[in-house]
């Protein structure tokens, strides 16, 4: 028999900052925006992948990579206007 696969907790953080906002930890929520998430110019929700304790932490760790944007991209779940 298999072993059953873990559950891996990803934290969802919701973006309400402005454009070059992204990558600071305080423009985030874990509510979601009373609009929802519908739009395509802005991150709204965002998941934190596993292994990180809240976005600060996570932040912490994607700010010092060279290719930040395409880690951060690769996060996005929706976007919103």
């Amino acid at each position: 028999m298999k072993p059953a696969p873990k559950n891996n907790l990803v934290l969802i953080y919701y973006f309400t900052g402005a454009s070059g906002e992204e990558f600071d930890p305080t423009k985030y929520s874990t509510s979601a925006p009373s609009g929802g998430c519908s739009g395509s110019s802005l991150t709204c929700e965002l998941d934190v992948p596993n292994g990180y304790i809240d976005i600060t932490d996570y932040m912490s760790w994607l700010n010092n990579q060279p290719n930040k944007q395409a880690l951060y991209d690769a996060q996005v779940v929706s976007q919103r206007n």
